[in-house]
């Protein structure tokens, strides 16, 4: 009867080992679901096929070049393609690429708080999201996620659960030389914004400077940048031979032939609602670019200052409207306002027109000036007619004296 036990037993150990699996060597993971990647890893790419859609916002071409970039070397690794697909074009699906500030809730959550020069590179659920405070810094954060995960990829392309990095860009070039620089700023709308930089003789990046947004009226609308050197630019001229001109950054964007400033369909109206109108391509473009000279340089935010003439001082009023709080003093030949939202003017102005402009009614100056004393009281405004001058009162504009004393004394 014992011997019978103890046989019994034996069997009952012997089957339960044969039943038990055996662990997995020590410093191993355990084998993966088929279907599922290995670890925390976000699989692209690999041999048995491609899983990603990439989302670029329209227009963004830098973008969608470092999609396609991307693209290519998911083919590679898989045979495979990963789309590229425009915002909007599809609904939302599980696993997308996103790049720059696309219409995808994520992009939103990733882009929060970022500076105009900074990119973040993070996963939220099954996304992998690059988003900029603009273009520029999200086309760098996108070529910083290919040279670092996709650019010579082998077997598979694969990104970390827990990737969440941020960085800054080069803004505008570092290598720009004394005096005016012309370049081109890629905008984040897919603008190739044509525009001239001004640098003092003595430039020193340790040192602080002003900056003067310069925009120019439609006459000299070009498309080869040299809308600083016509007669108009006498203010800039002026400038260049000045006290100032040591003292100052210049930025000046070239609007094409083609396109305007503001969004106006005459010239000839005595007001404008800036308030609630559209922001034109090229304005919104010229702005992303006053933000990244900003972001490059070492300017004294307290001392911002902008000038325009004709369709450059509808952009001046445009831009104190719309961007209230950020600019010292400005200074406006020959524009119209909106004097329906005056109160949102805070900016210390000097106004000029011609008493007998035909191109835009003098009569908007003047509904400007009482619109402004009505509704921003206190608001200090300077406001000087030429008698009997037409429209082009650009030289006498820039030689009225103590203008530049006047208006680079001032701080926010």
């Amino acid at each position: 009867m014992k011997r019978t036990l103890a046989l019994c037993l034996l069997l009952c150990l012997l089957l339960g080992a044969c039943a038990k699996v055996p662990a997995p060597p020590a410093g191993t993971d355990p084998p993966a679901e088929s279907g599922s990647p290995p670890g925390d890893d976000l699989i692209v790419a690999d041999g048995a096929g491609a899983y990603y859609v990439f989302v670029v916002p329209s227009g963004a071409s830098a973008l969608r070049e470092q999609a396609t970039r991307m693209k290519s070397e998911g083919y590679t690794v898989s045979g495979r393609q990963l789309f590229i697909r425009a915002e909007g074009s599809a609904d939302p699906e599980e696993k997308e690429i996103l790049l720059g500030k696309t219409d995808r809730p994520e992009s939103r959550t990733a882009g929060e708080g970022l500076g105009v020069a900074e990119y973040r590179i993070t996963v939220i659920g099954e996304k992998i999201v690059v988003a900029g405070g603009s273009n520029a810094a999200a086309r760098e954060g996108a070529k910083r996620l290919y040279q670092t995960y996709f650019e010579n990829a082998k077997d598979r392309i694969a990104i970390p659960r827990d990737l969440d990095v941020k960085g800054t860009c080069e803004m505008l070039s570092n290598d720009f030389k004394a005096g005016w620089n012309p370049a081109v700023f890629p905008a984040e709308n897919g603008i190739e914004l044509l525009y001239q930089l001004w640098l003092p003789k003595n430039y020193d990046p340790e040192k602080s400077y002003g900056c003067l947004f310069f925009l120019h009226s439609a006459g000299v609308r070009c498309d080869d940048n040299s809308h600083i050197y016509t007669g108009e630019a006498k203010f800039l001229r002026n400038l260049e031979n000045s006290r100032y001109a040591e003292e100052m950054i210049v930025v000046a964007p070239c609007c094409p032939k083609t396109a305007q400033w503001v969004p106006a369909k005459t010239w000839k109206a005595v007001k404008y609602d800036f308030t609630n109108g559209e922001t034109t391509p090229y304005m919104a473009a010229a702005w992303e670019l006053f933000e990244a000279t900003l972001a490059s340089y070492p300017v004294d935010r307290s001392r911002l200052y902008t000038y325009g003439m004709s369709m450059g001082a509808f952009g001046v009023y445009f831009t104190l409207c719309r961007h209230p709080g950020v600019f010292a003093g400005a200074a406006l030949a020959a524009g119209a306002g909106d004097a329906d939202h005056a109160e949102r003017y805070d900016t210390p102005l000097w106004i000029f027109h011609g008493t007998a402009d035909t191109a835009v009614p003098y009569e908007s100056a003047e509904v400007m000036k009482a619109a402004l004393a009505e509704k921003a009281p206190g608001l200090e405004v300077r406001f000087t007619a030429f008698e009997g001058a037409g429209h082009g009162i650009w030289s006498a504009t820039a030689d009225t004296e103590g203008l530049f004393d006047w208006l680079f004394s001032k701080r926010r």
